[in-house]
């Protein structure tokens, strides 16, 4: 187990050597604190879904939200237009987006409440 500064440098180092790669950073879904780091096809990525199904779609990108918690959310919370953090995220997304209710406590539902009530 690295401490976290070294885990940060362990996953920009990888990041550096597999550029041609998609590498995601992820938080352990056991103990909520282990770096995981996953390693994609640059097509493979939430963000790049996301748009390519408002195309399919024909869903204009000013009418889409993301809710996230960790990392590997971070390209997709950057690009929906509206974009909600959940309470039990990491801090780097709850000092950037909203924060609604945890994961647990339906942060998805919040958001959407959120969402209606400004309709």
């Amino acid at each position: 187990v690295f401490r976290e500064d070294q885990s940060e440098a362990l996953y920009l180092n990888i990041k550096q050597e597999l550029k041609n790669l998609n590498v995601v950073r992820a938080t352990s879904p056991f103990d909520h604190r282990t770096l995981w780091i996953e390693v994609f096809s640059n097509q493979a990525a939430k963000h790049l879904t996301a748009e390519h199904l408002a195309e399919e779609l024909n869903i204009d990108p000013a009418h889409t939200v993301a809710v996230g918690n960790d990392y590997n959310d971070i390209e997709l919370l950057g690009w929906a237009k509206r974009s909600f953090a959940v309470k039990n995220a990491i801090s780097e997304l709850k000092e950037r987006y909203e924060v609604v209710a945890s994961a647990d406590e339906n942060g998805f539902a919040d958001a959407m409440e959120r969402l209606f009530q400004q309709i």
